[in-house]
């Protein structure tokens, strides 16, 4: 706990005391004068026990009130004073943007969905990293772009996740899934997916996962090997996932791309395979920056009002009171 504004409280404190000071020392000086008033036979008034009594009760009273407009200065001065909660936050932050590049040919589906589900486990072990995701075939789509709202994330995933299982083709409109003069072109769908890094220069780590069978038909505009040259020059690791069902040598060209550019090769072959590719996929590298360190203040005044309010009642329980004639 702190208070955010103590310079106020300190103030508003000096002046409390500084009035009660006053108050004394003109208290005292106004009574001096005053002639004083001889009673006779006080003592048997002592001992009486109905005086003795009253003594007690004053004293009670007068010591719940000094309670009380304590309490209530207290929590006049944590109010005035903004009584806080402050959280230091880690002044470190882990910078590294992912684009999950996703083959959605007709080849790729069955296998899209457990490509999915890999995306979803990594994305639930991310903390400050963004996330984009892009869909192609014959063209590129961009599902939803660099984001840290993973909560939109998932959502975005699951809708792409029951897209897979049901095969609804309007989820992949734009992309030419079943085109047989332009599918499953991988060198383009790379470049697209470098393409949506919005701050190429920025100090962060750059990650394209990229998953494909890498059974091309058609003619595109780049070859594999000219896009992983492209990602290397641009200090984009790319790692890669591939079905179960892909050829020997297409698997070799794929791993030797990605090889290129400091990335890996995992073979979804079953199940399990799912989260061992999560795993892989989080230890890719990012960037470590630091960053001026932060605090997260939170309020809390309700320790400063429950004192004072406490204290106020102190003070009108004490307070005695006229009988009317």
């Amino acid at each position: 706990m702190a208070l955010t504004w103590w310079w106020l409280a300190a103030a508003l404190l000096a002046g409390s005391v500084g009035a009660l000071t006053w108050w004394w020392r003109r208290d005292r000086t106004t009574g001096e004068g005053a002639d004083p008033a001889y009673v006779a036979h006080t003592s048997l008034l002592g001992r009486s026990p109905r005086y003795a009594a009253l003594v007690r009760r004053e004293y009670v009273r007068t010591w719940v009130a000094v309670v009380g407009i304590a309490g209530v200065l207290l929590g006049t001065l944590l109010l005035t004073g903004r009584l806080a909660r402050v959280t230091p936050t880690d002044s470190t932050s882990s910078n590294r943007d992912v684009i999950l590049c996703l083959d959605a040919s007709s080849s790729m589906w069955e296998s899209d969905a457990k490509v999915v589900s890999a995306y979803s486990t990594l994305v639930g072990d991310l903390r400050g990293d963004r996330v984009g995701m892009v869909i192609w075939s014959g063209a590129a789509v961009t599902v939803f772009p660099l984001s840290d709202d993973y909560g939109y994330v998932h959502d975005e995933l699951a809708r792409a996740s029951h897209a897979f299982a049901v095969r609804n083709l309007d989820y992949l409109a734009g992309i030419q899934p079943d085109s047989r003069d332009a599918s499953s072109q991988i060198g383009d769908g790379l470049v697209s997916c470098l393409d949506r890094f919005d701050d190429p220069g920025g100090p962060r780590s750059r990650v394209v996962v990229l998953a494909s069978d890498n059974d091309i038909r058609g003619r595109p505009i780049f070859t594999l090997q000219e896009a992983a040259t492209r990602a290397t020059a641009r200090g984009v690791v790319v790692e890669c996932i591939a079905p179960p069902t892909a050829r020997p040598d297409e698997l070799e060209a794929f791993r030797v791309a990605c090889a290129n550019t400091r990335g890996s090769l995992a073979v979804l072959s079953d199940d399990s395979a799912a989260a061992a590719l999560a795993d892989q996929i989080g230890r890719m590298p990012r960037t470590r920056l630091e960053r001026p360190p932060e605090r997260i203040v939170a309020d809390r005044p309700a320790v400063g009002g429950l004192l004072a309010a406490a204290g106020l009642a102190l003070v009108v329980v004490a307070t005695p009171r006229r009988r009317r004639a």
